[in-house]
């Protein structure tokens, strides 16, 4: 994944694209080894009810987070 972090050290549009398609790639593959095998089996464990549930509660964990981290930003003031 240190290939999306270099784009912007490219020195040209070409290779700033071939470092964000390959840090898709890995990210696809790493998906498909690690993640995508634990939430087939908690499924059969636990059902699909559970999955939905935390999905949701996911969403709003990130928003609690933004509003946390943003909330005491200071404003830009225009010029």
């Amino acid at each position: 994944m240190i290939g999306p972090a270099c784009i912007g050290l490219a020195g040209s549009p070409g290779l700033a694209i071939v470092l964000f398609c390959v840090g898709g790639f890995a990210h696809q593959m790493l998906n498909r080894a690690l993640i995508t095998p634990l939430i087939g089996q908690s499924a059969d464990i636990f059902g699909y009810s559970p999955l939905f549930v935390m999905l949701g509660a996911l969403d709003i964990i990130g928003m609690a987070t933004l509003w946390l981290l943003l909330r005491n930003r200071p404003s830009i003031a225009a010029a």
